[in-house]
C-alpha cells in the first residue's frame, strides 16, 4: 500500500519550515548564551568587583582597548570572511579580529558593562562627513553618565576630577580636546550626536519615535536602542522566534482547513445529496 501523505507537497514544506525555524533558533540562542557567559568571564577576569561603578567602567574600556587594538591594527583592511563575518558578526567575533573599528569597539565595551551591571548609551557622533562619524559609549555610573571611547581609551576628565558626559565635552570642547591622545582624529570633535537613527528602518522607525514623543515627550530622544541589542545573536533569535509565531499560526489554519475540507457531511446534507440523485434519474 502507497503511503498517503495527508497535504502532499504542502504538508513537507510546512514540516520543512518547522525543523529549519527550531534548528535556527536553537543555534542562535545556544550562540547568544555562549557571549554572556565569554563576557561575563572577562569581567571576572578583570577583577572589578571592589571597585567603584565609575572605576569599573573605566576598567572596562581599558580591558577592551587591550584586547581589541591588537587584533585591529593586524585584521584591518582585510577582507570579511563570508556571510557569517559580514552581515551576522557578534561580540565575540569583534573580539576576535576588531573589524569594524570604532562600532565593533564600543560593542564590545557595551557588552562588558551591561555584564557588570552597568546601562549603557550607544552615542552616534555626527561630523562633516556625515550623520555617523564615529561610535561611543555613555556608560551610568555612581548616578552620573560618563563618556567612554574604548578606540582611544580615552575618559574625559572635568576640572574638578570627575568624568564628563557626552553633552559636557560637546558644550566644553575647546577645553576637553587638550585630554586626546596623540592619535587622536581631530574629526571627531563632538559637534553633535545622536542616540539611535531613527531613520533607519523607513516607516517604521519614525513612527516608533512618534509614539515615543507622545509618551515621554524628550526623554525618547536619549533612547539608545542599538544598547538594548548587542548581543546580536538573542537579537537574530528573537526575529526568528517572531516568524516562527507565524509559521504556527499559519500551520494551524492550514491543518483547520484541511480538516473541515475532510469532514464527513452531516446527515441533511446526505439527504439533500440523495434527493438531488433521485430527482436527475427520474428524469431520465
Amino acid at each position: 500500500m502507497a503511503f498517503r501523505r495527508p497535504f502532499g507537497a504542502a504538508f513537507v514544506v510546512v514540516v520543512f519550515l518547522h525543523g529549519a525555524a527550531l534548528a535556527t533558533m536553537s543555534l542562535l540562542f545556544g550562540y547568544a548564551a555562549y557571549e554572556d557567559r565569554l563576557f561575563d568571564q572577562l569581567v571576572d577576569l578583570r577583577g572589578v568587583d571592589d571597585l567603584s561603578e565609575t572605576e569599573q567602567a573605566v576598567s572596562l574600556m581599558g580591558l577592551t582597548h587591550e584586547l581589541m587594538w591588537p587584533r585591529k591594527t593586524y585584521f584591518e583592511g582585510r577582507p570579511y570572511l563570508g556571510v557569517r563575518d559580514d552581515l551576522f558578526r557578534g561580540g565575540d567575533t569583534d573580539l576576535i579580529d576588531g573589524k569594524g573599528s570604532c562600532g565593533a569597539f564600543s560593542g564590545v565595551l557595551g557588552r562588558l558593562l551591561t555584564r557588570a551591571g552597568l546601562p549603557i548609551r550607544l552615542v552616534q557622533m555626527e561630523c562633516t562627513l556625515g550623520p555617523v562619524c564615529h561610535i561611543i559609549v555613555e556608560a551610568k555610573a555612581d548616578g552620573r553618565w560618563i563618556v567612554l571611547d574604548p578606540l582611544f581609551n580615552l575618559a574625559f576628565r572635568k576640572s574638578d576630577g570627575t568624568y564628563a558626559s557626552v553633552a559636557d565635552v560637546s558644550r566644553d570642547w575647546d577645553d576637553f580636546r587638550e585630554q586626546v591622545p596623540d592619535n587622536y582624529d581631530p574629526m571627531y570633535r563632538y559637534a553633535g550626536w545622536r542616540y539611535t537613527n531613527w531613520e533607519k528602518i523607513p516607516y517604521i522607525m519614525p513612527a516608533v519615535k512618534w509614539l515615543l514623543d507622545q509618551a515621554l515627550g524628550q526623554a525618547a530622544d536619549k533612547i539608545s536602542i542599538r544598547a538594548h541589542v548587542l548581543n546580536r545573536y538573542r537579537a537574530y533569535g528573537f526575529i526568528v522566534l517572531s516568524a516562527y509565531a507565524l509559521l504556527c499560526l499559519a500551520t494551524f489554519v492550514l491543518f483547520h482547513q484541511r480538516r473541515d475540507s475532510r469532514r464527513p457531511a452531516s446527515t441533511a446534507e446526505r439527504d439533500g445529496a440523495g434527493r438531488q440523485r433521485e430527482s436527475r434519474a427520474a428524469g431520465r
